[in-house]
């Protein structure tokens, strides 16, 4: 699959996440300087495949400029979760 354009609303979720989202390592803080490198990098953020198990919105997520890695080599490193939202994640890839 080639990467392509995140929507509207992937961009938005991807913003929310990135600015009111914590990290789910024990102790770890997530640092303003975190938030500011993470957000300069949402315009050239691309999606790309779909999570495998076939039941979630999850996707992959890569750079305009780097290879796509897969899925399975990602780890979660942001989640939010608000009484609609039913938890949305951020994968580190």
């Amino acid at each position: 699959m080639v990467p392509r354009p995140l929507t509207p609303r992937e961009t938005s979720v991807l913003v929310a996440l990135i600015t009111r989202g914590a990290s789910l390592i024990e102790g770890e803080v997530v640092t303003g300087q975190d938030r500011a490198r993470w957000l300069g990098k949402v315009p050239g953020t691309r999606a790309g495949r779909r999570c495998g198990c076939g039941t979630c919105p999850s996707i992959g997520l890569t750079h305009v400029d780097s290879t796509q890695p897969d899925i399975e080599d990602s780890h979660i490193v942001l989640e939010v979760d608000t009484p609609r939202s039913h938890g949305v994640a951020a994968h580190r890839q």
